[in-house]
């Protein structure tokens, strides 16, 4: 195990004890033989040996409570997108995943499916068949092709893609991801429209 030096601890401290006073999120990293393995925490307590942390899930859901020895630190990081991002999802939880599905279409088929989802308003993800494809609004849906207003991870707009339907292999409507990337939408355009009003 890597020991910390008293400067090195001095910092995390200092650090820690910041995020847990603005009520921030950071990414904890302990794991030697996995550096890239991380917790997006909540820090609820510090002492001089250990840190009591509500751990995030990657779906902004709370995913227990953690207490880490201090000297297990190798990184911090914080103020991120992606912190944000979490924070907001974890704030707003209840807000976020309403669990309500549209009611199922008659056809069971990608363009019923899509075109359920574009008069309900509803994000989805449409993967093609190499497991790629975009997450967002359904604009247009035709005899043989889709068009989505993509939004990137964050819910922020980021251009529009068009699909050939034969190309499709899944479509998910309204799942956590979906639902998840929707309030996100919603939060960022709300802003833009209070900043610009």
């Amino acid at each position: 195990m890597l020991s910390m030096n008293r400067s090195a601890a001095g910092r995390f401290l200092e650090v820690l004890k910041a995020a847990m006073a603005a009520e921030k999120p950071i990414a904890i990293y302990t794991n030697e033989a996995d550096p890239t393995e991380y917790d997006v925490a909540m820090i609820e307590g510090l002492s001089r040996e250990y840190l009591v942390y509500r751990s995030i899930s990657p779906k902004g859901d709370d995913d227990g409570r953690r207490v880490v020895l201090l000297e297990a630190l190798l990184r911090v990081d914080l103020g991120s997108g992606y912190l944000e991002k979490m924070r907001l999802l974890n704030q707003y939880h209840s807000s976020v995943y309403d669990g309500a599905l549209p009611p199922a279409p008659e056809n069971v088929d990608p363009q019923a499916v899509l075109t359920s989802a574009k008069e309900d308003g509803k994000v989805v993800s449409v993967i093609d068949r190499m497991g790629y494809g975009p997450t967002g609004f359904v604009r247009q849906v035709a005899r043989d092709y889709v068009e989505i207003e993509r939004l990137d991870p964050n819910g922020v707009p980021d251009g529009s893609v068009v699909i050939l339907l034969d190309l499709i292999d899944r479509v998910c409507v309204a799942g956590r991801e979906e639902q998840a990337v929707a309030f996100l939408n919603r939060y960022h355009v709300g802003l833009k429209k209070l900043i610009d009003s």
